[in-house]
């Protein structure tokens, strides 16, 4: 089971470092709820994304000791990552040339990049 080294401690660390925009605030909740209910953007994510996954779900999968390994919890957050750089990277959605976007990526892949981080031990051990 995934809890001692991938502990709250671990997420919170891992989610709270400063990006262009503060992980949390991108990805704690659903995408489609930093929508309104009339946004295309609502039903086009949920259309395109088989798997969408937040920080919000991981945290409850993580403390109610949904994974069996660490790298259970990792892979969820390669899920979440994957999911946002292939919606926000694709070209119909101005892929490279859409600065919400991009801002939406760089996150991703920056919290993709600590949690391995953490994970690998490059980081101070949570216990």
């Amino acid at each position: 089971m995934c809890r001692g080294r991938c502990s709250s401690e671990l997420l919170f660390r891992a989610t709270h470092q400063t990006s262009p925009v503060r992980f949390l605030s991108v990805f704690g909740f659903p995408v489609v709820t930093y929508f309104p209910k009339d946004d295309p953007t609502r039903f086009t994510y949920l259309s395109e994304v088989a798997n969408p996954l937040d920080l919000g779900t991981i945290a409850v999968r993580l403390h109610t000791g949904f994974y069996d390994s660490c790298a259970d919890f990792a892979a969820d957050v390669d899920t979440m990552v994957g999911n946002c750089l292939s919606y926000w990277g694709a070209e119909q959605r101005g892929g490279s040339e859409n600065p919400a976007g991009q801002c939406y990526m760089q996150s991703a892949t920056a919290m993709q990049q600590h949690v391995a981080q953490c994970l690998h031990g490059s980081l101070p051990h949570v216990a």
